[in-house]
């Protein structure tokens, strides 16, 4: 006789950066109910400790801080340092030109207040599924950076000029890279 045991899945980090106390403790019962693990911070200091010091599978990130930070600037301080992991903005900060401002900064994703919790539960399953290797906004190689986001170029942090078919090239080579292409 044979048992058979379950196979183990990877446990899921979400980190939660939300300063209303209230809203935190529900979203946080929430996740756990969901079987995700979970830390929380009130402040962008304790967040970018966290950010810096641990690895997460998605961040949750509200925009106004209580300390004035904008969560805009923890999302585009981790991108700065390469860190690709998903960011769901999740804010009352809710206009058109706030939702594009934080998705063309580097968040994956932008889910105003108020909102139900299956849809928050279901982008960051969404989320999760993506691959690993899925492209970020930036791509890197050498002095050479393109923001995929703005489709902008730099050299060695100095904007370059690039036709429409000159940029399109060089991102199909950056993202593509190590492999050969076809000239074609």
């Amino acid at each position: 006789m044979f048992s058979v045991l379950p196979l183990q899945s990877k446990v899921m980090k979400i980190l939660l950066v939300e300063d209303e106390q209230k809203l935190a403790r529900a979203i946080l019962t929430g996740l756990s109910i969901e079987g995700w693990v979970t830390e929380h911070a009130t402040n962008s200091q304790d967040a970018r400790l966290f950010i810096d010091h641990n690895d997460f599978d998605i961040v949750i990130l509200d925009r106004m801080l209580e300390d004035g930070t904008d969560g805009i600037d923890i999302c585009k301080a981790m991108r700065a340092k390469n860190n690709m992991t998903p960011v769901i903005m999740l804010t009352a900060r809710n206009e058109i030109s706030d939702r594009v401002d934080g998705l063309d900064i580097g968040a994956d994703d932008y889910l105003g207040k108020p909102f139900d919790f299956a849809e928050l539960n279901a982008r960051i399953r969404a989320l999760v599924r993506r691959p690993n290797n899925s492209v970020g906004p930036l791509i890197s190689h050498g002095p050479i950076t393109i923001d995929l986001s703005k489709k902008e170029v730099t050299n060695n942090g100095d904007p370059v000029s690039l036709s429409k078919k000159e940029y399109s090239l060089l991102e199909y080579l950056l993202i593509n890279q190590g492999v050969t292409v076809s000239k074609d």
